[in-house]
């Protein structure tokens, strides 16, 4: 006897929505068709997992989910675009999402938590003109709002994963391998807001885990251990299909103390000494190349003088908005 119902959501949620205090709801691998409207009445979630369905498209109503942080799509194939959500979301996983064009929008970290998405084998979404200006948009609304409350932790403040096999040459300082040293020029007159990071990797001979799996991030500055921080890495619903873009913006809030008075501090030829280097707690996993952008308060305005033309231009119409320098996925290994 088969277990599903030919309708399951109607059947679910109509009970579900006088539950006004339920907090996670798992609706994974329920043949659901369509999400109705209806669940945005649920005010008290926190964590949504619609995983392994067959919608193609999400309601508007998830918006109003106040309290909505983490939402798992993984193995929705047919999904082709992410609605506005809450402004607290900030882990989506949608692995896997294979017809997914839409990059989502106007997340903002919030106290104690930054934004984390993983976009495996998201093919369509990785091959957008315009893909790489969305990441800087998003980079930027990350640094508005960090500008605006303290975050600390070890966790980097905004990581995306995505197909591809190039690192964008915005990122300057560029190595094969997982660990460079370089000489970076100090301008006192331009404030650096933090470091952005990119790495390719590839996975071989995966295997299936309960357990999250972890890049670390290790930056020295002028030789001294700054900081050490990671982002989770779960393959194990997701075969990783090519290699992929790991990229991350840590804040300067982010370092110590004593990081923040070294990262200012310069050689006796002006320059400042970094050192990145990438490390898995996997031995499947392998960084095949890597790079690094000090960003620095000149930069931020450049992107939202980007963000503001391509506002009225539309992303990409122009070239501006598609980075014409930056092929995210120009090579994408399948």
């Amino acid at each position: 006897m088969p277990r599903r119902s030919l309708n399951p959501v109607s059947l679910v949620l109509p009970s579900l929505l006088s539950m006004c205090y339920l907090k996670k709801l798992g609706l994974s691998d329920c043949n659901l068709q369509t999400i109705p409207n209806d669940i945005g009445n649920l005010s008290s979630i926190t964590n949504l997992n619609l995983s392994e369905n067959h919608f193609s498209c999400l309601p508007e109503s998830l918006v109003q989910l106040s309290k909505l942080s983490e939402i798992n799509l993984r193995n929705c194939t047919r999904l082709r675009s992410l609605p506005k959500l809450p402004s607290v979301t900030f882990f989506i996983t949608a692995d896997g999402c294979m017809s997914l064009e839409e990059f989502p929008d106007r997340l903002k970290s919030h106290l104690f938590a930054h934004i984390h998405l993983f976009f495996f084998n998201c093919f369509k979404l990785a091959s957008r003109s315009d893909m790489f200006f969305n990441v800087l948009g998003m980079l930027l609304t990350v640094h508005e709002e960090i500008c605006k409350q303290s975050i600390f932790g070890r966790f980097a403040a905004y990581d995306v994963v995505i197909p591809g096999s190039e690192i964008p040459q915005w990122f300057s300082h560029q190595s094969v391998g997982n660990i460079v040293n370089a000489q970076v020029p100090s301008d006192s007159s331009n404030k650096c807001f933090g470091i952005a990071v990119c790495a390719v990797f590839s996975c071989r001979n995966v295997h299936l885990s309960n357990m999250a799996l972890f890049l670390r991030c290790h930056i020295l500055i002028n030789k001294h251990e700054n900081s050490e921080f990671h982002v989770g890495i779960c393959p194990r619903s997701v075969q990783i299909k090519s290699r992929h873009l790991w990229m991350s913006y840590i804040p300067s809030q982010l370092f110590s103390e004593d990081g923040r008075a070294v990262l200012s501090q310069t050689d006796e030829d002006g320059f400042i000494q970094i050192e990145v280097r990438f490390q898995w707690d996997f031995n499947g996993l392998e960084v095949k190349k890597w790079g690094f952008r000090l960003v620095y308060e000149e930069d931020i305005r450049e992107i939202k003088m980007k963000r503001r033309r391509d506002k009225y231009e539309g992303a990409g119409a122009s070239g501006e908005g598609s980075s014409n320098d930056v092929p995210l996925s120009k090579r994408i290994q399948r």
